[in-house]
This record gives structure tokens, sequence and C-alpha cells, in this order.
């Protein structure tokens, strides 16, 4: 959308004033990476914790990038610089007028857990039906989100963004500045709950994202959900003309039959309504294998529905969306000689989505299974006992080694029965060391090995490392932004 406004119209959005001459021609694309920019980008300067873009403004190449929208002038460049009061405001001003010109139906997804698997999900079945532009990765944050609206191409048919938050008040910022059609929040969980007094905190400040709802102003909900009364409540008074449900409580609007394991991911059955005031059942595929999935499947289908997608034509595209890296993605791997499946779930971790992977690890074939567990963290006082909870559900998966990292876990370690090798560690540097000097140490004989943990505890880098030792993912399985934090819940 950025290609139709002109460098006076951008002055007026963004509330600045062009230093040097205004730029001419159209602006393609807006980043805050100086060192990601391409041909007739807008570089925006902003202020983060361990840089200021403004330092690279004096670098950029006139000739090639569109202009920079700044809060100060920078000498000994010739590069059109729009100056504006504040560049993080007036990049969410941007990205407003962006959202608000586009054609495209807007679809926002929050929840404490499985948005950004659920919104790569629904962009994969919506771009069978037109042009989609969604979230890249899990920019859902003050930042993240707004780029995604900004660049929003002009043809875009569905726009789907995903709303994180790790306090109250943040999403309804940003729904504010989107104004979505449709929205849906996954599930209520204690994800980042050291920032909150109690789950229905939680729940409310989830609800935030109905107070922008516009046009159609759908409202999607996890029926199963122990707060859905107040999330439909909510929802109501912020004007959603309709809500619709999914899971598999017997009342969802989209309900969940049957969900079955197979070679190739999972088999789904769903009742969905016929348009007529009946309903039908529905029989496809999904290329992901935990059965987790199976009702953020039925959410998709929901929001899809919503959309005006006819959904019997184009469901069967889910067949072929498989795991995302860091999310449960299988991979079959050799390390010295030795052949096992690394199950990466390592990018972030809650108690409910632990429970679900250690769950999935429990329905694995293999005859000898490990888990890498990290510590789950922002739980504030809720910490200790939600580690604890974890022992049982380990128990009940069959694991032959359990790899701890942190305190937290070395306390779940301790607690298993004896016939469980338990190794503990720190941290995941220590464990990455070990990997790199003796990985039979570390994978032993296992089969299958699962690693999951939070992002700041450094799941995700021993699953790396793994991956950084072992052969590339099998087929059949398969920037630096100084201002943008890791995904919020």
């Amino acid at each position: 959308m950025l290609r139709l406004l002109s460098a006076q119209e951008l002055a007026e959005i963004c509330g600045g004033i062009w230093h040097l001459t205004p730029p001419s021609g159209i602006a393609h694309g807006i980043k805050i990476d100086s060192r990601d920019l391409d041909k007739d980008n807008i570089f925006v300067a902003l202020r983060g914790t361990r840089s200021d873009g403004h330092d690279f403004v004096s670098q950029l190449d006139a000739t090639d990038i569109f202009a920079a929208i700044v809060e100060h002038a920078v000498a000994n460049t010739e590069v059109s610089q729009l100056v504006v009061p504040d560049a993080l405001v007036a990049l969410q001003m941007l990205a407003q007028s962006c959202a608000l010109r586009t054609p495209a139906t807007k679809l926002a997804i929050t929840g404490s857990v499985g948005k950004t698997g659920t919104k790569e999900m629904l962009a994969h079945l919506l771009s069978s039906a037109g042009r989609t532009h969604a979230t890249k990765g899990n920019l859902n944050n003050h930042i993240g989100m707004p780029l995604t609206l900004a660049n929003t191409p002009q043809d875009t048919d569905y726009l789907v963004v995903e709303m994180g938050m790790n306090h109250a008040g943040e999403i309804a910022d940003l729904t504010e500045i989107m104004l979505p059609h449709i929205a849906a929040i996954t599930c209520i969980s204690d994800t980042h709950s050291a920032h909150f007094a109690n789950l229905s905190d939680i729940a409310e400040a989830k609800t935030e994202i109905f107070n922008g709802l516009s046009g159609a102003a759908v409202a999607i909900l996890p029926r199963d959900d122990a707060f859905y009364g107040q999330l439909a409540g909510a929802a109501r008074l912020a004007g959603a003309r309709t809500i619709l449900t999914f899971g598999y409580h017997e009342d969802s609007d989209f309900r969940v039959i049957s969900c079955h394991p197979t070679s190739s991911g999972l088999s789904l059955e769903v009742d969905i309504p016929d348009g007529s005031h009946g309903h039908k059942i529905i029989s496809f595929s999904l290329g992901m294998n935990a059965t987790h999935w199976a009702i953020n499947a039925a959410c998709v289908l929901a929001m899809a529905s919503a959309a005006g997608i006819d959904i019997e034509s184009t469901v069967t595209h889910l067949g072929s969306f498989q795991d995302l890296p860091g999310r449960g993605r299988s991979i079959d791997l050799d390390i010295a000689g030795h052949n096992f499946t690394l199950i990466d779930d390592s990018y972030n971790a809650s108690p409910s989505s632990m429970t679900a992977a250690i769950a999935h690890l429990a329905t694995q074939s293999g005859e000898i299974k490990s888990a890498i567990l990290s510590d789950m963290l922002e739980l504030g006082d809720r910490g200790h006992d939600a580690h604890i909870a974890l022992v049982l559900p380990l128990m009940q998966a069959g694991i032959s080694q359990l790899i701890t990292v942190g305190k937290m876990m070395a306390e779940v370690g301790e607690r298993l029965a004896s016939h469980i090798d338990v190794k503990s560690f720190q941290t995941a540097d220590d464990v990455i060391s070990q990997i790199i000097s003796a990985p039979e140490q570390i994978i032993g004989k296992s089969n299958i090995v699962l690693v999951k943990g939070s992002h700041g505890s450094g799941a995700h880098l021993i699953a790396t490392q793994l991956m950084a030792f072992g052969a590339l993912p099998s087929p059949t399985k398969s920037s630096s932004n100084e201002g943008v934090t890791p995904d919020a819940a």
C-alpha cells in the first residue's frame, strides 16, 4: 500500500517534515534493518536497546533507497529524510493508514499458545483462494505487526496478522492499528503468568483483540476453554456481530470429531456448518504430527469460513502444511554414526505447550526415547509447581533419559523414577559443550529426542547445535533488529 502514497501524504500521515528534497517515485516496502534494505525501501531509524538506527543513515545509498524516517536530521548524506517526533509512532501511524486503505479481508490471531502455527496454517489455506499477506515468523509486537501492515501489497486479498503481548493493554494498541474484520483467540493458558495476577486477567488481556473489530466483526473463540464465557462476553461487549466457536465441545460450531495419526501427519474429521442452518462432516489430512494441532485446524477452518472461503474445496491444501521449525518439526539426524529423530519443539515453552509436547513424545513408537528440557520462564510464583507438574507426564511418556537445563527443570529430574537416566546442566551452553566434546553423553542410544524449553533458557540453541552436527533434514519430514523483542504470548 505504500506505493499509493506520495511524499507529501507520507509526511502528513507520519506528522513529519522532509529534510532536503522530498523523494520522487514510488516506495517499495519498509524496513528497520539497514542491512536488509531492498531497492526503493523506506528505512525507519528506531532506537533499540543495543543500537540506534540513526547511526546507520549516513551509510545508506541515496540512489538505492526511497527515504529514511528519522527523529533528527542526519548530516553527511543525500538520503531524503522525513523528520518526525517519534519514529516508532510514525511507523505505527503509517501501518494504520495502510490497514485502512487495503481492500483485503483482515484476520487477526492471538492466544496463549499456538498463535504462530495457527497463523501459518491459516495463511497456507487462504493462499489457495487468493493473494495472502501474513506476519513473518513471530513479529507480533508493537514493531513487528506495524511492519507487516505497512508492507501489505496493494493486491492483497487476505491479510493475516498475529498479535502477542506480555502485559495488559498491548493487544489493545495493536488491534486499534489494524481494525481486523475477523479476530480469533486460540486458547488461554499461563504463558507469561508472571505479569498477571491470575489466568482470568490473562484472558481479559487477550480479549482486547476484539476492541478493534470492524466490518463483519466476527469473533472466533475456543469452546473448550475454561474462560469461554468470559471471552464470549467480552467479544459481545466489544461489538462482535458474530461469534463462531471451535473445539471438541459438542456445542462448537467447528467441532473436531476425530483425529488419528498417520504416516504423513494427521487424519481429521471436523463437523462444520453447511450454510443452511445445518452441519456436515468433512474429512481431510493435516501434515502436522502432534494431535494437539487438531483444535488449531478447527480454528483455521472457522476463520477461513468467516472470510467467505469454501472450506470443502480448499481444505485439501492442509495436507501439505507441515510442522514448523522449532515448533514440533521432526528431523532425521546422524551424529557420530548414530541415527535418531529430533523433535524440534525448541522455540519456546509454557506449561500447556510443554505438556502437549511430552504427550506427543509419548505417542512415538521409538524404543528408546529421551527429552532435553530447559526451564520455562516468566511464570512467577507459579514456576516451581508448573515444573513439578511435568513429572507424571514424563513418567508416562516412557522416556529412558532426561537432560535438564536450569534449576527448576533439575528439580523435575530429581523426582523421576530411578530407571530414567537424568543428567542436569546449569545452562544451554553447558549442554552444547558436551555435544561438541562427547555427543553420545547427550544422545545416548535414543531413537527419538525431544528438545523443548523457553527461548530465554536456550533450548533452541541446543536444537540448532544438534542439527549442525547431524545430517540435513529429511525431505519427507521435513535480521538483526535491535528494537524487536522475542514473540509475546
